[in-house]
């Protein structure tokens, strides 16, 4: 993560993929500096660790953490 992160937000929702219309978890991970500009996004396969302590702590679904 970034020094300068001053929030992280996990947006978790179901969608449907491929020619059958399958439901897949979508998952991602957004740090946000003060200003509210996107430092970066990450999936779950970047930073699994953190991805997890955040659904651990927090729940599923959106999910927003002031740092």
């Amino acid at each position: 993560m970034y020094p300068t992160a001053t929030r992280v937000v996990r947006h978790e929702r179901l969608t449907t993929h491929g020619r059958h219309r399958r439901p897949v978890l979508d998952v991602t991970l957004a740090a946000f500096d003060a200003q509210g500009r996107t430092l970066m996004a990450l999936w779950p396969e970047e930073m699994p660790e953190l991805h997890e302590a955040v659904k651990a702590r927090h729940g599923l679904g959106y999910v927003s953490v002031d740092l």
